[in-house]
C-alpha cells in the first residue's frame, strides 16, 4: 500500500539527472539527453522486457544479439511478444529485468526486425518497483565494475510505477512503426514484385554477420527490366555460384531489395520448381 500511496502523490516533470552512455564509443550526436517525453518523441516503443536469450553476432564484432520477451508494452504498437536487439555483448545479463526505449528497424533483407535501444536510458528494474540507470558495463581488463545509479533528481520518480504512468501518459507522441511482409506465396510474390531475377552470384563480399554484397549474373529476367547494376544485398545464406530466384521491389532509383523477406529460393527447392511450373502454365 505505501508504494502505491507514493507514486499517487507523485507528480511533475521527471528531471533527470547527469548521467554516462554505457556504450562510450558513440557519435557525440548520440550523445543528448533528452527527456523522457522528447524521448518519446524520437522512438518507436518502449517497453518492459525480459532477457531470454544471448548469441554472439558475428566471431570477432564484440556484440551479440538479445531476445527478449515483452512483459509490458507502455507506448508503440505491439509486433511480436519478442524483441531482438544487437549491443556490446557485456550490455545486458541474465535475471535483469529493463524498461528500454527503442526504434523498430524493419528490413527484407535482415532475418528479423531489429529493435535499437536509446543506450543511454538503459533502465533497469530492482524488487520489481524501483528504477536505476546503468552507467558501466563490466570490464575485467581496465577494472570497470558494472555501475548504476537512480536516473531521476526527484526520489519518488524512480519508482517504476510512476515512470509507468508517465510514459503512458504521451505514448501517443511515439513513431509510427511498420514491419516488412514475410509473405513467401509465390501468387502474392508475382503480383508484389517489379522485378523477377534468375541469377548466379560471382563475387560475395561480407557486409555484417547477417548481410552480403552481391554480385551476380542474370541468366533470366522473368518480370520487370533487368538493371544496369548487378548488385544486390542479400542474406548470409547465400551462396557464390549457386542459382537463385529473386524477387525484388524498387525502393530507390535503380536499387532494388527482396520484395517480402525470404524472397529468393535457390535452384533445386520446392518454391523454385514450382514458380517455374507457374511462369511456364501462364
Amino acid at each position: 500500500m505505501l508504494g502505491i500511496v507514493l507514486c499517487s502523490c507523485s507528480s511533475g516533470k521527471p528531471e533527470i539527472v547527469k548521467l554516462s552512455d554505457p556504450c562510450p564509443n558513440r557519435a557525440a550526436s548520440y550523445r543528448s539527453q533528452p527527456t523522457i517525453k522528447e524521448l518519446l518523441r524520437q522512438e518507436t516503443h518502449a517497453a518492459i522486457v525480459e532477457l531470454k536469450d544471448i548469441r554472439p553476432w558475428g566471431e570477432t564484432t564484440g556484440q551479440s544479439v538479445f531476445t527478449f520477451s515483452v512483459l509490458s508494452l507502455l507506448a508503440g504498437e505491439k509486433h511480436s511478444d519478442t524483441i531482438q536487439v544487437i549491443n556490446p555483448t557485456p550490455l545486458y545479463e541474465y535475471g535483469e529485468n529493463y524498461l528500454l526505449f527503442l526504434s523498430c528497424l524493419s528490413s527484407t533483407i535482415y532475418p528479423f526486425d531489429i529493435y535499437v535501444p536509446f543506450d543511454p536510458y538503459t533502465f533497469r528494474i530492482t524488487e520489481g518497483e524501483y528504477i536505476d540507470c546503468l552507467q558501466s558495463v563490466e570490464d575485467s581488463e581496465s577494472g570497470t565494475p558494472r555501475t548504476f545509479v537512480q536516473p531521476f533528481k526527484t526520489p519518488e520518480h524512480n519508482r517504476l510505477c510512476f515512470l509507468k504512468e508517465h510514459i503512458k501518459k504521451h505514448s501517443g507522441s511515439v513513431r509510427k512503426s511498420t514491419t516488412v511482409s514475410e509473405n513467401k506465396d509465390l501468387l502474392y510474390l508475382l503480383e508484389e514484385s517489379e522485378l523477377i531475377l534468375e541469377i548466379v552470384p560471382t563475387t560475395i563480399e561480407p557486409i555484417n554477420p547477417f548481410l552480403l554484397d552481391v554480385w551476380y549474373e542474370i541468366t533470366a529476367c522473368f518480370q520487370g527490366e533487368c538493371p544496369l547494376d548487378n548488385w544486390l544485398m542479400l542474406p548470409n545464406s547465400i551462396e557464390q555460384g549457386c542459382q537463385y530466384l529473386v524477387f525484388l521491389t524498387e525502393k530507390e532509383p535503380g536499387f532494388y531489395t527482396l520484395t517480402t523477406r525470404g524472397s529468393f529460393f535457390q535452384q533445386g527447392s520446392q518454391e523454385y520448381d514450382k514458380f517455374l511450373a507457374i511462369w511456364n502454365n501462364k
